[in-house]
């Protein structure tokens, strides 16, 4: 009988060959006659192979997830901004405290190069595209307003009365 190692080194092997694409006959016919061992056990190495094949993915995938999340939070944390820090930057622009500048430089080839900030009302509007873009993405949409009426409703007590009004109504 095999000990320990001599099967983990067997399940490995076999591990192998199924990610390279072998078949499970291919495998069987191959390692019984290797080994000297019946199919039955081979199989039995191929199932637990295959174990090991999907924890090694499993494995991988929480690594992949992980660091996938790492970089999110990252990005978030270096470019996103909430709410309410665009809120705090639109009332920095109503107060008056966001100062624009004009950079006027000159160039190696002696042409002159201007480089300017977002003006305010650049940035309400970008602001306000960026929350029009949330409010579609969560779902909240922008109340609509109700419509009016073409024509305003009137009651009136009896069809008398109804009578007299559209006859009005088809004056010119």
């Amino acid at each position: 009988m095999s000990n320990q190692i001599e099967i983990k080194q067997r399940i490995r092997s076999i591990a192998i060959q199924l990610e390279n694409g072998n078949g499970n006959a291919e495998i069987i016919a191959h390692c019984a006659a290797l080994w000297r061992v019946s199919p039955r056990t081979v199989e039995r190495y191929i199932a637990l192979a295959k174990d090991v094949i999907a924890e090694r993915l499993d494995n991988e995938d929480a690594i992949i997830e992980a660091f996938r999340g790492s970089l999110i939070a990252e990005e978030a944390e270096k470019n996103l901004r909430s709410n309410l820090e665009l809120e705090a930057r639109v009332v920095a622009i109503i107060e008056g405290e966001l100062e624009t500048e004009k950079v006027v430089t000159r160039n190696a080839n002696g042409e002159w190069e201007t480089k300017t900030k977002p003006s305010r009302n650049t940035l309400l509007k970008a602001i306000d595209m960026i929350w029009k873009h949330r409010r579609q993405h969560s779902g909240k949409q922008k109340p609509e307003t109700p419509q009016m009426p073409a024509m305003p409703l009137i009651v009136v007590e009896n069809e008398e009365a109804k009578k007299i009004v559209e006859d009005i109504i088809k004056l010119p």
